[in-house]
């Protein structure tokens, strides 16, 4: 199965979310953007996993969460990868307590590799994709840059008291991938494993 570990949106921070998406897909890019249902911010992709290597990848959460406060993040800015110049992945930025999201992020990637699971780490840049670009010009894909660098000062009211971890498994259709939750793990000082 492939598999990856997300923090969830909450609903009011999707539908500010939505709302930002409707005025960018008014701009007619060559971008498919995702569903506000289906927003979340990756901490581990996974890849393909066997289902026996569930409890490991729950256990490995939860031993990094332990002792971890709940914390928050807010949302702004919007930015693209790999630049302004060549958009492919138009993304949401984050603020907030980050120095908490990344020591966990950090710590469940340590616990899976030592656990045995092979999983290519990367750096970690905290993000929510909103959108991929679709083949298009260079031309175009430089004023889309252009345009989103006016726009990455953008700040939204939401915030989102993070409490839980969640496991997904994913799975690739025509019409795009569709993700089923597979385990919340809690964030809690008394969390035991």
């Amino acid at each position: 199965m492939r598999a990856f570990i997300s923090l969830d949106i909450c609903t009011k921070t999707q539908k500010e979310i939505a709302k930002v998406l409707k005025q960018l897909q008014k701009k007619h890019w060559k971008v498919k953007w995702e569903q506000p249902e289906k927003l979340h911010l990756t901490l581990v992709f996974l890849g393909s996993i066997d289902k026996n290597q569930l409890k490991i990848v729950y256990q490995s959460i939860k031993k990094a969460v332990k002792n971890k406060p709940l914390f928050s993040i807010l949302y702004k800015g919007l930015s693209c990868f790999p630049s302004y110049d060549y958009p492919q992945i138009i993304w949401l930025g984050l603020k907030g307590d980050l120095t908490t999201l990344a020591q966990i992020q950090k710590q469940t990637e340590i616990n899976l590799i030592k656990n045995g699971l092979k999983i290519k780490p990367k750096p970690f840049s905290p993000h929510i994709t909103l959108g991929r670009v679709k083949n298009c010009r260079s031309k175009e894909r430089k004023e889309m840059g252009r345009q989103l660098k006016k726009l990455k000062i953008l700040n939204m009211q939401s915030q989102d008291l993070i409490s839980k971890i969640t496991v997904y498994q994913s799975q690739l259709k025509p019409k795009g991938s569709a993700y089923d939750k597979l385990k919340e793990i809690l964030i809690n000082k008394n969390n035991k494993y």
